[in-house]
């Protein structure tokens, strides 16, 4: 398969890189800097960027893992509207889109992150996509 993985370069997304690429995966990688990972090919994508995300024809999976995590004001919009985007791109090209949320999410959740995160799950899920909490274990 050939997968995108928004946020490549943050904690979660390095390992998920290396996960797929020993699985055998061609990656693409979604972020504001390039992956120093050999054979993962890279596209600018930055949460802030209101343009539409173009994504190669080719793609089987999106797998979303950007988050802003400082949220500043209006940064709920954008991390919305920025996974909208995704979620439009991954559907052009056919591809699966998988959010990857936060154990957080809640529509009430005491944080912003909590709520962006349950919107967005909201969103995946209303576009047919797969959303994955992970829990504490």
């Amino acid at each position: 398969m050939r997968i995108a993985i928004t946020g490549a370069t943050g904690y979660i997304g390095q390992r998920l890189v290396r996960a797929a690429r020993l699985a055998g995966h061609e990656v693409l990688a979604l972020s504001r800097r390039p992956v120093i990972e050999s054979g993962v090919a890279w596209q600018f994508f930055d949460l802030a960027d209101a343009t539409p995300q173009a994504l190669p024809s080719d793609i089987d999976a999106v797998f979303h893992l950007a988050a802003e995590t400082r949220h500043a004001a209006g940064a709920e919009l954008t991390e919305q509207k920025a996974a909208q985007l995704l979620i439009d791109a991954a559907g052009s090209v056919r591809a699966a889109f998988i959010f990857i949320s936060s154990q957080t999410a809640c529509a009430d959740a005491p944080t912003a992150y909590g709520r962006i995160k349950w919107k967005i799950e909201r969103a995946t899920i209303e576009a047919g996509g797969l959303v994955i909490r992970p829990e504490r274990t």
